[in-house]
């Protein structure tokens, strides 16, 4: 009898064993099938949105600059919130181009644009939403080129001095087909006076308006300033303060030009 119940009680032993080993296989089977649901819902509830990259586009771009977050996940919750009512919305790992800040974040952008004058047009309607919004070209150069307005234009974060030589086209035409050519030799040398006597002064050369204005902005902007239909002339702006010169010979454009942005006449000396 007493070898009976030794060996009922190592049965019993076994079985019991073999339940609770059994148990516990599923009990961690279900801790894996919850965590693969988590993940996998996680998966559903987040929109598989990519990172724009060299992979995708063709460099140099143009992007308006919205914000700027330290995970990919509060990048892409943040772009899918702004594709609800804008087409073009994407994000970016910063360190990936030499002409952004080099902060480790990605920044959520409107955009890519290939042309500066999209970018910029975009980015006048969009600043009525967020006027902190500015275009910045991204590029793999160490140079950082933005544009906060229509003549706040900057390098490296430093506002420039605007010098832009227009010739309104009709006229410049017309010019041309006389023989004419002492306006480009004349702008030639005022560009080259100021980037050789002041290259330090953020003083910024444009023949024509700048690419991401249109002739007609530049002609409305004269008449703001008083000159109705200028054939020829340049813009001087520096900050809130505008000018506009006739054309003229370089060395009257230089005088003026230089007195308009406080910097001395340096002139060669022959003797």
């Amino acid at each position: 009898m007493k070898k009976t119940l030794s060996i009922l009680l190592v049965v019993f032993f076994i079985f019991s064993s073999c339940k609770n080993e059994k148990s516990n296989e599923d009990n961690n089977s279900d801790d894996t099938n919850v965590t693969e649901n988590i993940d996998s819902q996680n998966n559903v509830s987040k929109p598989n949105i990519e990172p724009i990259s060299d992979a995708n586009i063709e460099v140099p771009f143009y992007i308006i600059s919205i914000s700027a977050t330290e995970t990919a996940e509060d990048a892409v919750n943040e772009v899918t919130k702004l594709r609800e009512n804008h087409k073009d919305v994407n994000y970016l790992w910063i360190p990936d181009y030499e002409s952004l800040s080099g902060k480790k974040m990605f920044v959520v952008f409107l955009g890519p644009y290939s042309d500066i004058s999209d970018a910029y047009k975009e980015m006048i309607s969009y600043k009525k939403e967020n006027a902190e919004a500015y275009v910045v070209e991204v590029s793999h150069y160490n140079e950082r080129v933005t544009l906060l307005g229509k003549f706040d234009y900057r390098i490296n974060d430093v506002q420039q001095k605007l010098i832009i030589a227009f010739a309104e086209s009709e006229a410049l035409d017309e010019y041309f087909e006389e023989g004419g050519e002492d306006w480009m030799w004349f702008t030639y040398d005022v560009d080259m006076y100021f980037q050789n006597n002041y290259p330090t002064e953020n003083i910024s050369f444009f023949y024509g308006e700048p690419e991401w204005l249109t002739e007609k902005d530049m002609l409305d902007y004269a008449k703001e300033l008083g000159y109705d239909d200028p054939d020829f002339g340049y813009y001087l702006i520096d900050g809130k303060n505008s000018e506009f010169l006739s054309h003229d010979m370089s060395n009257y454009i230089i005088e003026q030009a230089c007195s308009f942005f406080g910097l001395e006449v340096i002139w060669p000396d022959y003797e």
